[in-house]
């Protein structure tokens, strides 16, 4: 019962990766710069995408992260997005932890 309780809200890896195999193999000239796609289709974006306020808000709490953790120290530049994504985004679960 949970399994299929599950899949009937989330995707399989196999349906996930469609519109990302999608974009790859279809021709460049039918891709829009800068589009969004979602089910192997150009979708219109989210309301957040022009949202003032959350662009900003974003970009403060990245300045802040940036200011406090110097990004630059990893020793292996290859992986210094790996790293800096990976607390980027445990630093930001934190942020949200402290708004609820």
């Amino acid at each position: 019962m949970g399994i299929r309780l599950c899949s009937f809200f989330f995707k399989t890896e196999f349906i996930g990766a469609q519109t990302t195999l999608h974009c790859c193999y279809i021709a460049r000239e039918k891709l829009i710069n800068g589009g969004y796609y979602k089910n192997c289709r150009l979708d219109k974006f989210g309301k957040t995408v022009n949202d003032k306020k959350s662009e900003d808000e974003v970009m403060r709490f990245t300045k802040e992260i940036l200011r406090q953790h110097d990004v630059t120290k990893f020793e292996n530049k290859n992986d210094n997005y790996k790293k800096l994504k990976m607390f980027l985004n445990w630093e930001l679960k934190k942020y949200k932890d402290n708004l609820t």
